[in-house]
């Protein structure tokens, strides 16, 4: 049950997005008290999985100004797939720092990695690495094309850089 309502749910955030319905709050969040609370979330959703996930909240980066529940999402999502798609020795590391009048948030994973040609391909709604044949994972390749359009509306911007065998 609690997987078809996340189903439904990403669909509906698929919709409201591309029909720009979707509105965003801004408000000062906590960084270190958010990446800990999405932990402490997976965590508890991969209790089968070892991982770790380390934070580095740089240039007295603390706070930054996004609407909380999309943040969380965002977060989520990335962090989400740096699990699913690593192996046992799943490491993560998360990097926060200021440039100029951004802050750029980085996420690092020891996982399958993406192929060259993939790469872009990542961000469009239902698409998967995996086909049908060889499909490990469960998900519905959503998550990362609602992460985008959720950066895009506080203004900002998503990239990936990836390379099979060497995580992302």
């Amino acid at each position: 049950a609690r997987h078809l309502l996340s189903l439904i749910n990403e669909i509906l955030d698929v919709a409201k997005t591309e029909a720009g319905r979707l509105e965003i709050f801004p408000e000062n969040v906590d960084l270190e008290y958010e990446f800990s609370n999405a932990i402490r979330l997976l965590e508890g959703r991969f209790k089968d999985r070892d991982f770790t996930v380390e934070k580095d909240l740089r240039d007295g980066l603390k706070i930054i100004s996004v609407d909380p529940k999309c943040f969380r999402q965002i977060i989520l999502n990335i962090l989400t797939n740096a699990i699913k798609f690593s192996g046992d020795d799943c490491s993560v590391q998360i990097v926060a720092e200021k440039r100029e009048n951004f802050a750029v948030l980085s996420f690092t994973d020891n996982g399958i990695g993406i192929p060259a040609d993939q790469l872009e391909e990542v961000f469009t709604a239902f698409h998967q690495i995996e086909n049908a044949m060889s499909k490990t994972t469960e998900g519905t390749g959503l998550g990362l094309s609602i992460t985008k359009a959720l950066v895009e509306m506080h203004h900002g911007s998503i990239e990936i850089e990836s390379e099979p065998g060497k995580g992302t």
